[in-house]
């Protein structure tokens, strides 16, 4: 018994894959995958440090979206922690260092992340 060409090379209904949209497409099912050429979305921890003369906060936030959007967060906090971090003594002098080198250390993941490379 054979079956007509155009029902061989059918899935069933349960095994399709939705069909890629079309970039700018905002309509799409769960689990659609991404369309050609979309930008990638990474995920950041940033930490902030805050301080005045006795007091020093530190915050950390996660932050998502493309690498130019995280770019952008990175420099905001690092310039936040260069003018803001270090007046607090003892631990504004020793968490804005460490804040630094903590965003530097995590942006640059991101960056190998969005070149292809391993982390």
């Amino acid at each position: 018994m054979s079956m007509p060409d155009d029902q061989m090379h059918q899935m069933p209904p349960a095994q399709q894959m939705p069909p890629v949209p079309q970039m700018g497409q905002t309509n799409f099912a769960p689990g659609t995958p991404p369309a050609q050429g979309a930008p990638q979305h990474f995920r950041v921890s940033l930490t902030k440090v805050t301080s005045m003369v006795i007091l020093t906060q530190q915050r950390r936030a996660v932050h998502t979206g493309t690498l130019e959007q995280l770019e952008k967060a990175a420099r905001a906090a690092m310039i936040h922690n260069l003018t803001l971090g270090w007046w607090g003594i003892p631990f504004g002098l020793v968490w804005t260092p460490i804040a630094l080198a903590r965003n530097a250390g995590n942006m640059k993941k991101i960056r190998a992340l969005a070149a292809g490379r391993p982390v």
